[in-house]
């Protein structure tokens, strides 16, 4: 069994992985960087077809990419 601090720690450590942004190979049509997911990847727009938003870490351009 685990300790409230070894579960609170672990808990933690996958929050900070799941919202800190990453990259995901698309150019920013801005200035060619590579852009990152912003957010929670579980989290996206719904419409059809669903989106998550994304954005550049260099100029700050931001915009949606489709999910599927």
């Amino acid at each position: 069994m685990k300790t409230l601090d070894e579960f609170n720690a672990e808990k933690q450590a996958r929050w900070v992985q799941i919202n800190t942004p990453a990259p995901n190979g698309i150019a920013c049509p801005t200035c060619g960087q590579e852009c990152q997911e912003t957010g929670n990847p579980n989290q996206h727009i719904t419409g059809q077809p669903p989106q998550w938003k994304i954005r550049c870490s260099q100029c700050d351009w931001k915009g949606t990419r489709v999910a599927c």
